[in-house]
């Protein structure tokens, strides 16, 4: 099973992550995490690229992202049994690329199904208002990345992307005009997972993980 945790920074998912895989290990439940980008060797290095370097165009921000998940799919996730426990997937990509970034989803489409065809079984999504996520990102000032950089008005933004890419079945009609990649390929839905939940991400840390626990334990755990 392939469990993808998701949202804009700020929102408590990594830490979520941690109290999930504790509870994995403490009831010997084999299970594999990644960090996407990261995890591997390559996609650890391109993680830094992107996290750190601000002088790059859309385009090449768009392509390492999707270089470092081709890296990271073809190790971990393409014939991997068992639990994946990810922080981040192809939502990110879509909400930061392509509906902030102006990425074609044409495009990302076609990279993502020819590449990555593995949909996550779960994705859970942390939501969150723009001033509780900036006041959380603000007590880390020293460790702001590349995206936190652009300052709270660009995290609102992402939590509209976010919430606008989930509440559809079908890529927003005003994305379906963006053909700057020329694919010629047909509109047709993106399908983020098989499943997604939506969290209330002002939630304390243990309503939280205890809601999670509920919903996993009824599909993986028992």
């Amino acid at each position: 099973m392939f469990i993808v945790f998701e949202g804009p920074d700020g929102c408590g998912k990594d830490t979520q992550l941690d109290l999930i895989e504790e509870t994995l290990s403490l009831e010997e439940i084999k299970h594999f995490r990644l960090r996407d980008p990261g995890t591997t060797p390559i996609a650890e290095k391109i993680r830094y690229v992107l996290l750190n370097s601000e002088d790059r165009s859309q385009a090449t921000e768009f392509m390492l992202f999707m270089a470092a998940r081709t890296d990271l799919y073809d190790r971990h996730v393409k014939e991997q049994d068992g639990l994946i426990l990810s922080g981040r997937w192809s939502l990110s990509t879509f909400v930061y690329q392509c509906l902030l970034g102006g990425i074609s989803w044409n495009l990302f489409r076609a990279i993502s199904e020819e590449l990555h065809p593995r949909v996550p079984d779960i994705l859970f999504y942390f939501d969150l208002d723009v001033d509780t996520a900036w006041e959380r990102i603000s007590k880390r000032p020293d460790q702001f990345t590349y995206f936190e950089k652009k300052g709270k008005d660009y995290i609102e933004q992402l939590i509209n992307g976010y919430r606008k890419a989930i509440s559809v079945s079908n890529v927003p009609e005003d994305l379906n005009k963006k053909e700057e990649a020329g694919c010629g390929i047909a509109p047709k839905p993106v399908k983020f997972a098989k499943t997604i939940i939506q969290l209330d991400a002002k939630k304390t840390i243990e309503e939280l993980n205890k809601e999670i626990l509920e919903i996993l334990r009824k599909s993986i755990l028992q």
